[in-house]
């Protein structure tokens, strides 16, 4: 569905690939399905700005890709895609994100 250059096995690899530091902390992470794919939300600290990043697991093998950063579809996502990005993204808010 989703193909990107960036992803990593596991959610700390794909963040650090992203934005291309081993430095960062998470500060929040949540995991969701939706349709037997597995989502996650993170809200990290890299030098000491915050960031949010969602991503999605492709497979066992291939891992975690960020498909969605700091209120942006990652760029190297499939533009014909984007749209789904963000529906992904808002239901991953949603149940990350409620009180």
């Amino acid at each position: 569905m989703i193909a990107a250059v960036v992803a990593g096995l596991s959610i700390w690899g794909a963040v650090t690939g992203f934005y291309g530091t081993k430095s960062w902390r998470p500060v929040k992470v949540c995991q969701a399905s939706y349709l037997g794919d597995r989502f996650a939300l993170v809200d990290a600290r890299i030098a000491g700005r915050r960031h949010i990043a969602a991503l999605h697991r492709l497979s066992a093998k291939r891992g975690w890709v960020v498909m969605w950063a700091d209120g942006k579809v990652n760029r190297r996502i499939n533009p014909r895609t984007a749209a789904l990005v963000d529906a992904e993204v808002t239901r991953l808010k949603a149940k990350c994100l409620a009180p």
